[in-house]
């Protein structure tokens, strides 16, 4: 008897499209839910790369006031220092014009010896723009050697020291001569800028007669 060859079972179908035979397969719909779901996150995407462009300038525009607000409080804090010492008995250097004013102040003990330093207080090209910038050195005759420099305020148009002597305007201070009653100090800054420095009065309360007493 001749042996029977098994053969596989067959479905009856033949060249079945896998997506008939529950096989894994993208439909029309599926295609298109997809299409929606990247278009939103692009759309998300695209507002959020807009937020960020528009709070780039308020963000710049906050650093430029916090740099004003702090360079008002270190002049105030300097200058009144510097004030303070025409108390002592000795000559001390203290002297301005329209453009520039320097002055003696307690040495910074975070990064000064102690003692007093001499301020300069000017305005000067800081890579490539007009800037605010404070210069330090020691109070000591033929000692040049600066302790420290820094900008107070960048991008700036203008600087202006004005002084006051018995509610009088003084073109200059120079060394030797009474200290002002008054100082007041002013910035200007290009059209472009939105930045306003409102004129700063520091009043010279402890001031002598004369610088030499």
């Amino acid at each position: 008897m001749a042996a029977r060859t098994a053969h596989p079972v067959h479905s009856g179908q033949t060249g079945a499209d896998p997506s008939e035979g529950g096989e894994a397969g993208v439909t029309l719909v599926e295609m298109l839910v997809v299409i929606g779901l990247m278009a939103l996150i692009a759309v998300f995407m695209a507002g959020g790369m807009a937020a960020v462009k528009a709070a780039l300038p308020m963000n710049a525009a906050i650093a430029r006031s916090d740099e004003l607000a702090l360079a008002r409080d270190h002049l105030r804090q300097t200058i009144s220092e510097a004030i303070a010492q025409s108390l002592l008995r000795q000559d001390l250097y203290f002297e301005g014009d329209l453009q520039k004013l320097g002055f003696v102040a307690v040495a910074d003990p975070l990064f000064e010896a102690p003692g007093l330093v001499r301020v300069r207080l000017a305005a000067e090209i800081v890579d490539g723009a007009l800037a605010l910038v404070e210069r330090r050195q020691l109070d000591r005759e033929g000692d040049t050697a600066e302790t420290g420099a820094a900008v107070l305020v960048s991008g700036i148009a203008g600087i202006s020291f004005r002084y006051y002597r018995a509610g009088q305007p003084v073109a200059a201070i120079r060394q030797g001569e009474p200290l002002p009653d008054r100082i007041e100090i002013g910035l200007a800054f290009p059209p472009v800028d939105r930045r306003r420095f409102l004129p700063m009065e520091i009043s010279v309360i402890c001031a002598t007669p004369e610088s030499k007493t």
